[in-house]
């Protein structure tokens, strides 16, 4: 089968024969590895992860950018949600986290430690005579229009941010309803609806038009990530010994 020598070794005539007949499969073999490594990077896991407004846009992209170093085998997916289906794409599937500010109360979520707090501020149409106040309290929201968002039930998530009464039980009146935060921008600034806002928005959305101002007598606005307590990672577990 073979000739060797001291430096050498190579195939008599006879070697070359089972070489020949071998060489097909072993490269089928080859190939086959080659797929299946192939495959197997191509499937590797995507954590997706929603967020809503600037702030908590780059909080979830610079944490995106250090996970895959902390979990290898995981890659982020960042995509911006609105206000009027945040819950529904969590529900369906469409995104493994949100972050979102508090309280969310929803039975079937999950919150996460809180990743940042700010005060609340009340965005007013800078013509409104509230704007002209150094600050305002819950009990002047009965003098404004909140805005609503499009099919928001009762006690839901955002109405429990944007009440309907103040603490003395006061009405607010509903304002336009919205399906974003820029609709909402929109139509604070035309006029005729406000809403409460975190002091964010002072740095990453100010615009002609509107006003903001400090909103005492109320906590401040804490966001923290959510996820289903259904939800459970697909592919490579998650570490828990990790901070």
């Amino acid at each position: 089968m073979f000739e060797r020598t001291n430096r050498s070794v190579r195939l008599t005539p006879l070697g070359h024969q089972p070489h020949g007949e071998v060489r097909p499969a072993y490269e089928e073999m080859q190939a086959a590895f080659a797929r299946a490594v192939s495959s197997t990077r191509a499937t590797v896991d995507a954590l997706r992860v929603g967020f809503m407004g600037a702030a908590a846009g780059q909080i979830v992209y610079q944490a995106g950018d250090m996970f895959p170093e902390r979990e290898p085998g995981w890659r982020v997916r960042i995509r911006e949600v609105q206000l009027f289906n945040a819950l529904a794409r969590l529900r369906g599937g469409e995104v493994d986290i949100l972050t979102l500010a508090l309280p969310v109360t929803e039975p079937d979520i999950v919150v996460g430690p809180v990743v940042f707090s700010e005060a609340r501020m009340l965005a007013l149409p800078a013509r409104h005579a509230l704007a002209r106040r150094e600050s305002v309290t819950m009990e002047d929201l009965a003098d404004v229009a909140l805005v609503r968002v499009a099919g928001a039930p009762p006690g839901a998530w955002l109405s429990e941010l944007w009440p309907d009464r103040t603490p003395q039980g006061r009405p607010i009146a509903p304002g336009p309803e919205i399906e974003t935060f820029v609709e909402a921008l929109q139509v604070v600034a035309s006029g005729t609806g406000a809403v409460i806002v975190g002091e964010q928005v002072t740095r990453f959305y100010t615009r002609p038009g509107i006003t903001y101002v400090p909103l005492t007598g109320i906590p401040r606005l804490d966001r923290a990530p959510v996820w289903l307590k259904s939800y459970t990672p697909r592919h490579p577990p998650l570490r828990r010994d990790r901070p």
